[in-house]
């Protein structure tokens, strides 16, 4: 994307403020030397939506949202024959579809396949690289957007626009331990 980038990051503590400043500052100064430039990179604060386990439903959501970004940008057209695999700038094709020993260490591969019910083989990537072109086809400029209807809210808040994606009770709790 020319003026964002997407993360699904897990941290195992409650750090997020912190790592966040780390890697915006880190990219930036790179950035900034490599391209001879000076001042921010980024516009405005990071977004950051809770995420409840890593229940399909909700880990495959976000997860998928990231994935669809170039085909809802129409930086990829999965009707004129182009995969998600075509875009370079994508965990999609530098992280899932490689096997484990040539992809980044960093990358939780493996979680984010078997939320799907995929295996980290040869052929679990496939069926993960089948699985987003025949979504990018099919649904266009909405792929990996979420259903908006009453019975879909009533389990979480807006992914746009909410603070967190799970359920009920996982709000609720996260609402008491914030006070």
């Amino acid at each position: 994307m020319e003026n964002h980038c997407r993360l699904f990051l897990e941290t195992p503590e409650s750090n997020l403020v912190d790592g966040m400043k780390w890697l915006q500052n880190t990219v930036r100064r790179r950035f900034n030397i490599r391209h001879v430039q000076w001042g921010r990179l980024f516009g405005d604060r990071y977004k950051s939506v809770l995420v409840e386990g890593k229940t399909a439903g909700y880990y495959q959501t976000p997860l998928d949202y990231i994935h669809f970004n170039p085909a809802r940008a129409g930086l990829i057209r999965g009707s004129g024959g182009q995969s998600l695999m075509d875009y370079p700038w994508s965990s999609v094709a530098g992280g899932y579809l490689l096997p484990p020993k040539k992809r980044p260490k960093w990358l939780a591969a493996e979680e984010g396949l078997a939320s799907l019910g995929l295996t980290d083989t040869v052929g679990g990537r496939r069926q993960f690289e089948e699985r987003l072109d025949h979504r990018a086809v099919k649904e266009g400029e909405k792929s990996g957007v979420p259903p908006n209807n009453e019975e879909a809210y009533a389990r979480r808040s807006p992914l746009r626009r909410g603070w967190y994606w799970g359920s009920r009770q996982f709000a609720e709790t996260v609402l008491k331990l914030a006070e």
